[in-house]
């Protein structure tokens, strides 16, 4: 784990080639070496790979690595120019506390050690990223976030553009449990029984208790909620609910034993209704809509930020 630096993700041979200027930012230099420890951990996303030769992955992380490390000088600045609030003491505590509890089991020696490995000190660490990092982002959300508004019109109108992103396949809500055939069993017997159960449940017999009859460690009396059978069970299972009345138990034979089935109830497809997808859209929207306003508030501060950038990506 490596909290200090993302330096630690590069190896050896990786960190000797970083060096010389990547970018200026109104005079303050950002080097290669900043960038391409940024960059090589986002290629360990398969993200930036697929498709794509090591060279070439590499290549699109840094150029990415280095349009994030603008911004986040350039946001840094406004706060230090702007003095528009003054960080608390106690945000950045609590932040390094929950870091310590999430990440060290709450054992700040952890921390400390995990520290001194990186060559970083605790107070440097506290300032120079934690504290940064808060900045970075409720410098967002005052400049950004809190701007961003989805009204009611703007979800319903998306959702009626755009009906057939919002269909739902049949789906049926279903309790199972399965019965092994022992190599030292009868399987005539274990037949017998498992059609015997079938009866029972349709009868009207506790599904849970009948299923625990076989076996002891069934969850949820055999639970499986609402799905849909073609993507999450074997096509055999999907063919006998088809086939099944609502609320009626059927058997399957398997390779190796049964599967019991019963069909509580089922809903056809077709498109979701409005109220169903509403939060989802709206979020999406959100995110949008944020995402325009942050490119929004970025190019303004480069219009009046003198960026300088070199194309210095290192040879390999």
């Amino acid at each position: 784990m490596c909290i200090a630096s993302l330096a630690c993700h590069a190896s050896t041979d990786e960190k000797e080639m970083m060096d010389g200027t990547a970018a200026f930012v109104n005079g303050e230099t950002l080097t290669v070496s900043d960038v391409m420890v940024n960059a090589i951990f986002m290629i360990r996303n398969e993200q930036w790979v697929a498709g794509r030769s090591r060279d070439e992955a590499l290549r699109a992380a840094y150029s990415e690595a280095l349009e994030q490390l603008i911004d986040q000088k350039l946001i840094l600045a406004t706060y230090q120019k702007k003095g528009e609030w003054n960080l608390p003491p106690w945000v950045v505590d609590k932040r390094v506390s929950e870091i310590i509890d999430s990440r060290f089991d709450g054992d700040r020696s952890k921390l400390l050690r995990e520290l001194a490995q990186q060559r970083i000190t605790f107070n440097d660490w506290r300032s120079r990223v934690i504290e940064k990092q808060i900045i970075v982002g409720m410098m967002r959300q005052i400049h950004v976030d809190n701007n961003v508004h989805v009204s009611p019109a703007t979800i319903r109108n998306y959702y009626d553009k755009n009906l057939e992103l919002f269909q739902s396949h049949p789906e049926v809500d279903v309790n199972m449990f399965y019965v092994a055939l022992r190599e030292e069993g009868d399987p005539v017997a274990t037949e017998l029984a498992v059609n015997a159960a079938v009866e029972r449940l349709n009868d009207g017999a506790d599904f849970g208790e009948v299923g625990r009859e076989f076996d002891t460690a069934l969850k949820n009396d055999g639970a499986w909620g609402w799905l849909n059978p073609e993507e999450a069970l074997r096509p055999e299972l999907a063919q006998l609910l088809d086939q099944m009345d609502v609320r009626a138990t059927q058997s399957l034979r398997a390779e190796k034993g049964f599967f019991v089935v019963r069909k509580n109830a089922e809903r056809p497809g077709g498109t979701k209704p409005f109220d169903e997808v509403r939060s989802n859209i709206e979020n999406l929207l959100y995110h949008r809509e944020s995402q325009r306003l942050y490119k929004e508030w970025i190019a303004r501060l480069r219009r009046n930020t003198n960026v300088e950038i070199f194309d210095t990506f290192p040879k390999q």
